[in-house]
């Protein structure tokens, strides 16, 4: 009995597991690399392509994932807390002067 043989080139990939992230370096350093090679032998190119926007996706996900939406937040409060410092501030500066 044969088996029916499946085509996964157009299927979405599974996630990595845990701990098989690269870090933002680590491909840029590989990118690096395949550039090397493709002057070579340009049948690297779709390794390029998919280093490169494994590259970008890191780096959005830098800008725009958890950790720095936490510090924008906690910068947020920074800010307002000054503010508010400054206004109390300004205030008693004003009752001491009255």
């Amino acid at each position: 009995m044969a088996r029916d043989r499946t085509d996964f080139a157009d299927r979405i990939r599974p996630p990595a597991p845990k701990g098989a992230e690269f870090t933002e370096a680590q491909l840029e350093s590989a990118l690096l690399q395949v550039a090397v090679l493709m002057e070579r032998q340009p049948a690297f190119a779709p390794i390029f392509v998919r280093l490169e926007a494994e590259l970008a996706a890191a780096r959005e996900a830098e800008a725009n994932g958890p950790l720095a939406r936490a510090k924008a937040l906690r910068d947020q409060q920074a800010r307002k807390a000054e503010q508010r410092l400054k206004r109390s501030n300004v205030v008693a500066l004003a009752h001491a002067h009255s």
